[in-house]
């Protein structure tokens, strides 16, 4: 259990510092489409979902393992804050 909790902690310092940069590249994701045949591309509509949603789920995230930390269910917020690198990991291997 003790594992869990500093797992979940790590994953919401991550989480939380990503999220002010990941804001500046939402910010900058229209750029993707700028090559001439881009906007057909899957890859680079998926590393453009990813990168505009990332904010917004990075953040539900954080407040949902904040939650699920003080109710004590660590499980859960184990699970809701590695969600967000779901999106990392996908926008990195796209790219």
């Amino acid at each position: 259990m003790k594992i869990k909790k500093i797992i979940i902690i790590i994953f919401g310092a991550i989480n939380s510092c990503v999220l002010p940069v990941s804001a500046l590249f939402a910010l900058m994701s229209p750029m993707a489409f700028d090559a001439p045949g881009s906007e057909k591309n899957p890859a680079v509509w998926i590393f453009f979902v990813s990168v505009i949603t990332y904010p917004l789920v990075g953040t539900l995230s954080l407040i949902f393992t904040i939650i699920s930390y003080k109710k004590q269910e660590y499980d859960k917020a184990l699970i809701v804050s590695l969600i967000p690198m779901i999106f990392l990991i996908i926008a990195v291997l796209i790219n």
